[in-house]
C-alpha cells in the first residue's frame, strides 16, 4: 500500500475581544498570515477487494477515552477512532463547503428550521449484522441526552425537543427554535448511531470498550489511553475498505510534527500556529481549519448575580482597547497568528464584518480614570 502522510491542520485564530459592550465597532489588523488552500487527500479511486492490506497509522492528540456515547471530539481527543467504528450520519465536505448525507440518505427541514426530517440509507447494518434502523437513531439521541451517559454531544442534542420515528428508516427532528445549522450537529458525535439491542444486551460499562458501530472498522485490539488497532469492517455499507488503522498517542504538535516527517505515523493533527506553518511550509499534505476565537477574553456583565466592576460597559471597552493583539500576536506565536478582534476571523466563512475595538491605550487609560474618578470622587 502507498505510504501517505497527511498533516490534519489546526491553526488558532489570536482573537482577543470583549464581549459584552455596545457602542460602535471599528477595525483592527486584518486577519493575518495566508497559510495557502488545504490539499487534502484524492478520494477519487476506491479500495477493491484485490487492494486491501497494509496499515496506516495514525498520532491522536488525545486518546479516545473510551467507546461509550459521545466520547469522542475531533482534534482534541479521539475524534477518529469513534468516527471509525461508528460512522456518522451527517458529513462535512471540504471541497464542495457544503453538508452531505452518510449514514443518512437525505436530511431536509421545514420552512423555519424547526423541524428536520432525516431518511436513512437502505441496507446499512451494524458490524454485528442488525440493521441501522430509526428507532436506533432515536435511542442515540436520549443517550447523548442523559447526563450520566456523559457525552460532549449533549449540548447539541438538547436543541432537540422531540425525536419521532416515523417509520423504519425516517426519523424527524423538532427543535425548540430555529437552527440552520443542525445538519452540522449530526456531523458530530450525536451521529455515531448506538444500536439500541446491541447496547442494551451487553451494558454501559462492557460497550465502554466493545463497542459496535455502522462504520468502516471494527475494534480488533484496544490499550487504553495508548493505542487501538481497527481492523476493515467487511460489512460496511460503503464497500470494501483497504487499510488496517492503528492509533496512537503522540502528545504535543512537536512530537506529531516529527513523527509525521520520520514516517513513524501517516496522519497526525497539529496544534498551533508555528506547526501548522512548519507543516504548510514542508508542502505536507492535509487539511487545515482555523479555529477562531483561540485566545479570548470573556468578562461577565452581570450573569448569574454578578455586580462587579465589569457590568459598567465603560470597564469592558477599556479592556478591549487595552488589548495589543499585534504584540501578543508576536510574543505567543512569533507573529505567526491571526490576530483580530472579531469573535468570527477574517478568515473564516462566516466572517460577516463584525469587528472589536480597536487597541487605542489613551483612550484605555481615559475610560480607568473616569471609572476611579466616579469610585473615589477624586482622578489619581
Amino acid at each position: 500500500m502507498k505510504k501517505l502522510s497527511v498533516a490534519v491542520l489546526t491553526a488558532s485564530t489570536l482573537a482577543l475581544s470583549a464581549c459584552g459592550g455596545g457602542g460602535e465597532t471599528s477595525s483592527t489588523a486584518d486577519g493575518g498570515n495566508e497559510l495557502g488552500e488545504h490539499r487534502t487527500p484524492d478520494e477519487s479511486s476506491r479500495c477493491t477487494g484485490d487492494q486491501a492490506g497494509g496499515t496506516i497509522t495514525m498520532g491522536e492528540y488525545v486518546m479516545l477515552p473510551s467507546f461509550s456515547p459521545g466520547q469522542g471530539h475531533y482534534g482534541l481527543r479521539g475524534g477518529a477512532q469513534s468516527a471509525a467504528v461508528y460512522d456518522r450520519l451527517m458529513r462535512w465536505n471540504p471541497e464542495a463547503a457544503e453538508f452531505e448525507p452518510q449514514l443518512a440518505e437525505s436530511l431536509e427541514s421545514n420552512d423555519d428550521n424547526t423541524v428536520w426530517t432525516l431518511k436513512l440509507r437502505e441496507g446499512v447494518t451494524f458490524s454485528n449484522g442488525d440493521p441501522l434502523t430509526a428507532d436506533d437513531v432515536a435511542f442515540t439521541m436520549d443517550l447523548h441526552k442523559d447526563p450520566a451517559v456523559g457525552s460532549t454531544a449533549k449540548t447539541d442534542v438538547d436543541e432537540i425537543e422531540t425525536v419521532r420515528v416515523i417509520d423504519p428508516l425516517t426519523v424527524e427532528f423538532e427543535l425548540s427554535e430555529p437552527w440552520v445549522g443542525f445538519p452540522f450537529a449530526l456531523t458530530r458525535s450525536a451521529g455515531e448511531v448506538i444500536p439500541e439491542d446491541a447496547y442494551t444486551e451487553v451494558g454501559a460499562e462492557e460497550w465502554a470498550s466493545n463497542p459496535i458501530g455502522a462504520g468502516a472498522f471494527v475494534v480488533a485490539s484496544n490499550t487504553p489511553g495508548q493505542e487501538v488497532v481497527m481492523e476493515p469492517n467487511p460489512t460496511y455499507h460503503g464497500g470494501p475498505v483497504c487499510p488496517t488503522l492503528k492509533f496512537i498517542s503522540i502528545p504535543g504538535s512537536q512530537a506529531t510534527l516529527e513523527s509525521l516527517q520520520n514516517g513513524e505515523i501517516e496522519v497526525g493533527y497539529l496544534r498551533g500556529a508555528q506547526f501548522v506553518h512548519d507543516a504548510v511550509d514542508a508542502d505536507m499534505q492535509g487539511f487545515l481549519s482555523v479555529i477562531s476565537s483561540g485566545r479570548a477574553i470573556v468578562m461577565n456583565n452581570g450573569a448569574a448575580g454578578y455586580d462587579g466592576i465589569f457590568t459598567d460597559e465603560r470597564t469592558r471597552k477599556a479592556v478591549a482597547h487595552a488589548l495589543d493583539r499585534d504584540l501578543i500576536n508576536d510574543r505567543l506565536t512569533g507573529g505567526l497568528g491571526q490576530p483580530t478582534s472579531a469573535l468570527l476571523a477574517e478568515s473564516s466563512r462566516f466572517y460577516d464584518g463584525q469587528r472589536g475595538l480597536d487597541y487605542d491605550q489613551e483612550l484605555a487609560s481615559e475610560l480607568v480614570e473616569e471609572l476611579k474618578a466616579e469610585e473615589t470622587g477624586t482622578a489619581t
